[in-house]
């Protein structure tokens, strides 16, 4: 008696997650006699025990964990993923499932703590909605997992999520498994055993797989040289519409390609079709400045200067003008672009942003830079600068 009143109050002093972990992870070390009291302590603490267990951590992408219970959960899964989207679902032990989906299937990666065990794919919403149930409840779900997958295959490192999705489709078409790591996706090193470049976009797929997959990245890549075999034709044929068509499907796998869109936007150009220009000359200038690029800067600006002539109106050409002035350093043409936005549209809250950033750094220019600032927080009551906009207020109060 004395050593059953003991161990019962031992039990009692364990803490709720401590009783949990004993009875569904650790059995194997303890006496059948001593697991017996532990599931009679779990059932006298039952309402706390299983609210415990219903509530886990929810993490989309780079966001911060929110804590939510199992239905929370599993309503994740009913919403649209991208390819390269992942939800983190930890439960109450700390085991977490990233998930993603890829059009057929669902690719789950599986870790103890921060440890990677395996990795694999059920093709079947509910039967998958059952597993993610069971393993969030601390039920037996691995006996459900019938093709794990420990070793995965890097197949291309990528610069553009269009690009990405070009080879994307084509594994899909093929029925080929496989997962996609964006910039900086957490816990990607731990699955795959490498460290990739953090600004890449890396597919990688199951290792029986790769050489199939290899396959299609070859047809890709031999079909981009068939087409710029037929550039060159084109190009001393002089026929622009052919390499505008070329062009138009080069795009499916250079989407990334600065030089490609100016190519084509001087094609538009010369046959006179100056709204296709610009929207492929602006194309090419965002290129270059998300890459630190400086390719015909002065060509472009000449020829979106002369298609802004034709339309005037048009205040997306007249943004692309204000980013070249920026890239060249030019501050007072950039300002004048801006001010010539907001006499075509008094509400453009980039251009009353980006000027309040241009007077703040000018000497007495915080009344006006004040005012911008002011009209772009009206615009866009929600905007992620808010805070760093209103610092600035203090700063130039301040100041003033």
């Amino acid at each position: 008696m004395r050593g059953q009143n003991q161990q019962s109050t031992y039990l009692e002093s364990i803490e709720d997650i401590e009783l949990i972990k004993i009875h569904y992870r650790e059995q194997a070390k303890y006496e059948a006699t001593f697991l017996d009291a532990v599931q009679e302590e779990l059932k006298r603490r039952k309402s706390r025990i299983d609210k415990l267990i219903n509530q886990i951590q929810i993490r989309y992408n780079y966001s911060e964990p929110q804590t939510g219970t199992i239905d929370d959960a599993r309503s994740k899964l009913k919403q649209p993923l991208d390819y390269w989207d992942v939800y983190y679902f930890t439960n109450v032990l700390n085991e977490t499932l990233l998930v993603q989906h890829i059009y057929f299937a669902w690719v789950v990666h599986v870790f103890d703590n921060e440890y990677f065990s395996y990795s694999f794919i059920s093709d079947d919403e509910s039967e998958f909605d059952q597993i993610l149930t069971k393993f969030l409840k601390l039920e037996d779900w691995e006996s459900a997992v019938t093709n794990q997958i420990t070793d995965w295959e890097e197949l291309v490192q990528l610069d553009s999520y269009n690009v990405a999705e070009n080879l994307i489709q084509a594994l899909v078409d093929e029925g080929l498994p496989f997962s996609v790591k964006k910039p900086d996706f957490p816990h990607f090193n731990a699955i795959y055993g490498t460290y990739y470049e953090a600004s890449k976009i890396i597919i990688v797929v199951p290792e029986p797989y790769h050489q199939h997959a290899l396959q299609i990245v070859e047809k890709i890549q031999s079909r981009i040289e068939q087409l710029q075999e037929a550039l060159i034709i084109a190009e001393d044929n002089h026929d622009y519409h052919r390499q505008i068509e070329i062009y138009s499907e080069l795009e499916k796998f250079m989407s990334n390609d600065a030089v490609l869109f100016f190519n084509k936007g001087s094609l538009f150009y010369e046959l006179g079709q100056f709204e296709a220009a610009a929207e492929a000359l602006i194309h090419s200038l965002n290129i270059q400045v998300e890459n630190s690029q400086s390719i015909e800067l002065d060509e472009i600006k000449t020829l979106l200067q002369a298609i802004s002539e034709k339309f005037p109106e048009n205040i997306e050409i007249v943004h692309a003008l204000a980013v070249s002035a920026r890239i060249e350093g030019d501050t007072t043409s950039e300002m004048d672009y801006y001010q010539r936005i907001l006499k075509i549209n008094s509400t453009d809250s980039i251009a009353h942003l980006n000027l309040g950033y241009l007077y703040y750094h000018q000497e007495n220019g915080n009344k006006q830079a004040k005012y911008h600032f002011q009209q772009y927080l009206e615009l866009e009551p929600a905007a992620e600068e808010r805070e760093a906009i209103e610092d600035l207020f203090v700063s130039i109060t301040t100041e003033g």
